[in-house]
């Protein structure tokens, strides 16, 4: 589904921005392949967690560095992680983020151009795009996480009923 709105929002909305359009396809269809030959949803978590963040930290030095959308995009692969991977992967892609941003930082504090001058050329639509997709990434690792939560309170819940009921 993401990958479909993808294609149109490159193709129609946004075709400036440089991620190609099959990687969101390939990595989905991997996801699904790898869980499916591993049978581990951390590893198949983790890749969709490393595919993120080598997609998109080249477009974030071209997108503006410590200022580009596209490092809020990173943002959400710790959620994923911990979504997917679990808590310790989830800390350890953190780590991995909070270092690219030192980096970054360290980038703009000792370059004579600051990355700010990189995004003020960019048109509103590409903007109004990244930001609607992102609160609707955000919203549903949410989603995905309580209706995960809800489903195991529900069946302790069951479990409970039928302990008192034998």
């Amino acid at each position: 589904c993401f990958s479909i709105f993808y294609i149109y929002a490159k193709l129609v909305l946004a075709p400036h921005n440089e991620l190609p359009v099959y990687v969101p396809m390939v990595a989905a269809f991997s996801m699904i392949y790898i869980f499916k030959y591993y049978g581990s949803l951390s590893v198949s978590g983790n890749f969709l967690c490393a595919v993120f963040f080598f997609a998109l930290a080249p477009m974030t030095y071209k997108s503006g560095g410590l200022y580009s959308d596209n490092l809020l995009w990173m943002g959400s692969i710790p959620f994923l992680a911990f979504l997917f991977a679990g808590r310790i992967y989830g800390l350890l892609w953190l780590v991995a983020l909070e270092i690219f941003v030192v980096h970054l930082y360290q980038l703009e504090t000792s370059m004579p151009n600051s990355f700010r001058d990189q995004i003020k050329d960019y048109p509103a639509d590409y903007f109004m795009v990244s930001w609607m997709l992102m609160f609707g990434v955000f919203t549903l690792i949410v989603y995905l996480f309580a209706k995960g939560e809800f489903q195991i309170v529900n069946q302790h819940r069951q479990n409970d009923w039928q302990l008192l009921h034998q």
